[in-house]
């Protein structure tokens, strides 16, 4: 009767274990360009052995392109849609170390353009490096909040978003910063450093004042609120590493907080 329970269990784990490594999210990602002037980001579901869904983001106009087609034994075969599910092109190519290079090519097939995309580990380090208005705007955007540049910040950032926040819902410019930065001072925070006492918007100005070393280091696409891009990283404050994160929309601007 031991050895059938013990069996019986060891069926059980094995059984959950598969499932739960099935449910887990594979993706992979490319960053590259087709022929040197369309820079993007490929995003494929790796979850079906048969068939890949995914999604290219242009990087210039911060268009999500649906992909269908397969990623299999290196070879990158994948259709092109618009929203209207309108096939409008083909990426095929191949694996060579951690590039794939190839074609797209048109829907009728008689047109095409040489592609190469990398596949990337760091998307921050990787896109940042490949799409100069990126690079420039993120270290415009650190440059800014490290000198407490507020204004030039604000620039930055959407105006109809700023102006709907700070005029109709009456948010201070403080505040609007903080919301856009998803700045959260947690309890322990304001305990370690004896805050707790004082209005959360005070600390809060304190925080956005007293910042140091403000440092993007991550950078995702945005599937979840969908705007163009999710970047992250931390900043100091009296010793101590606080998160942030922002959005920023198709046009290259940071929106987020209420609303």
């Amino acid at each position: 009767m031991k050895i059938k329970t013990t069996f019986l269990l060891i069926i059980l784990l094995s059984f959950f274990k598969g499932f739960s490594q099935e449910k887990q999210p594979k993706t992979v990602q490319f960053v590259g360009s087709i022929n040197k002037t369309v820079y993007g980001i490929i995003t494929l579901d790796l979850n079906s052995e048969k068939y890949q869904n995914g999604l290219f983001l242009n990087l210039i106009t911060g268009e999500n392109i649906p992909l269908a087609g397969t990623f299999q034994d290196g070879i990158l075969k994948l259709k092109e849609y618009q929203f209207n599910q309108e096939m409008s092109g083909y990426f095929e190519g191949e694996l060579q170390e951690n590039y794939v290079f190839g074609v797209w090519i048109a829907p009728n097939r008689k047109k095409e353009v040489p592609f190469v995309f990398k596949i990337t580990t760091n998307l921050y380090e990787d896109i940042t490096d490949l799409n100069l208005q990126l690079s420039k705007q993120t270290k415009s955007i650190e440059n800014a909040i490290n000198k407490k540049e507020w204004n030039t910040f604000i620039s930055y950032c959407d105006k109809e978003q700023y102006s709907m926040q700070t005029q109709e819902i009456g948010l201070s410019k403080t505040q609007y910063i903080g919301e856009n930065l998803s700045i959260l001072i947690s309890k322990a925070i304001r305990e370690k450093l004896h805050l707790n006492k004082k209005p959360y918007s005070q600390i809060e100005e304190e925080v956005i004042n007293g910042m140091t070393d403000f440092k993007i280091n991550k950078v995702e696409v945005d599937t979840i609120y969908f705007n163009f891009l999710k970047y992250s990283g931390t900043f100091n404050f009296k010793g101590i590493a606080i998160p942030f994160s922002f959005f920023l929309n198709k046009n290259y601007k940071i929106t987020g907080g209420v609303g």
